[in-house]
């Protein structure tokens, strides 16, 4: 949940959080992003060269960063021993640094698993308070693909001193899976308040109307609902373009679609790119589309919501927290095409309402949802526990 030379694009979020706690706290961050175990007989995979080239210690935006390393047995199925692997895999580091400091130390976790699991072993060890913040799929998703996994989720949560959701949603989940009721605080994601500088209200090429997507390309994300209610737009719109942002893990089935409807030249599919040309690709977009299936708290929302764009996003996780239908947003049915065609024609026949939406939305990102908002609630959290 951090981002490496290998992916610049992993936990981003924690990265701005992070960011954003060391300008205010009293004592200094170090970040422990374990890596697993890496042999070179695996090195002809990308993802396992990338694990074993990777520093095991470098310094980024002025932060320690470590990267021990921890063995991981491949698969789902064994998804639940890796909590006592990544324990196994720090501890010594972490004992190292206590060791060599004279602070009390407070140590957040992110992800109730595995790492949460780890963190309350190595509380067990030595004895610090530990904090856990709940993104989204370790909550709603993991505890429940196994009798053991809930298990360890709510042992996770009876241990943690306190425990951190980015939505209501997830404490509502977190209520059902745990007993305990105290100390459970949410605190939401944000954006960098750099972004709230970016505002546009319509696409820098003005001839064109752009409906942007951020994200991974994968069914999960609504990528195919968003496919074919585009491929219908393309008839009724002759001014238009979809850009597909992110990580493709469809391109055969993206390639195939576009080439069978004639959509090569209105799709714009760019891979990942480097977190700093973001800004660009909402600057020239009119609609921001996010049509997923689940969600913890999007941060790509509040990205697209800063900058002054009108969102158009599933009303799953904790999304609806975020975006008041036809005030500062609107929200679809996931999985519902036909709602994100409707909505989208919506938006792009009436340059009103879209100016009207982006204006709120960037209105309450500026009161809410920044990372210096964020990490002042967490310093107000960490005070809590010491």
């Amino acid at each position: 949940m951090y981002p490496t030379q290998g992916n610049i694009y992993g936990g981003t979020f924690v990265e701005k959080q992070v960011i954003a706690l060391n300008k205010i706290i009293d004592g200094e961050v170090f970040v422990i992003a374990p890596i697993p175990w890496a042999p070179r007989v695996l090195w002809f995979k990308k993802k396992w060269r990338s694990y074993g080239t990777e520093k095991k210690y470098l310094k980024r935006n002025n932060i320690k960063v470590y990267h021990p390393r921890y063995f991981r047995l491949p698969g789902k199925h064994f998804r639940v021993t890796e909590p006592f692997f990544i324990y196994l895999g720090v501890r010594t580091l972490i004992k190292k640094i206590i060791s060599t400091s004279n602070r009390d130390f407070i140590l957040h976790a992110h992800m109730i698993l595995p790492t949460g699991l780890a963190a309350v072993l190595l509380k067990k060890e030595f004895d610090f308070p530990i904090v856990c913040t709940a993104h989204g799929e370790d909550i709603y998703l993991y505890p429940f693909s196994s009798k053991l996994s809930y298990y360890q989720a709510k042992i996770v949560l009876n241990n943690l001193d306190a425990v951190v959701p980015v939505s209501e949603k997830l404490r509502e989940i977190i209520f059902e899976i745990s007993s305990r009721r105290n100390a459970v605080h949410i605190v939401t994601n944000g954006i960098d308040s750099k972004w709230l500088a970016l505002r546009t209200l319509s696409p820098l090429d003005r001839g064109i109307q752009r409906i942007l997507f951020v994200g991974t390309l994968c069914p999960e994300k609504g990528v195919p609902e968003l496919l074919q209610a585009f491929s219908l737009l393309s008839k009724a719109y002759t001014k238009i373009e979809l850009v597909l942002v992110g990580k493709n893990n469809m391109t055969p089935l993206i390639e195939g679609f576009l080439s069978k409807n004639n959509l090569k030249s209105l799709v714009n599919v760019t891979g990942e790119i480097c977190p700093n040309e973001l800004p660009e690709y909402y600057a020239n977009a009119s609609i921001f589309v996010l049509p997923s299936h689940n969600e913890g708290m999007p941060t790509v929302m509040f990205e697209a919501m800063g900058i002054g764009l009108p969102v158009i996003i599933s009303d799953v996780g904790g999304v609806s927290e975020v975006i008041r239908d036809n005030l500062n947003g609107l929200l679809i049915k996931s999985g519902d095409w036909e709602d994100l065609l409707c909505k989208i024609k919506l938006l792009l026949d009436n340059e009103t309402l879209r100016v009207r939406l982006g204006n709120a939305a960037r209105k309450d990102v500026e009161m809410y949802y920044t990372w210096n908002i964020n990490a002042n609630k967490m310093l107000n959290i960490y005070r809590m526990l010491t």
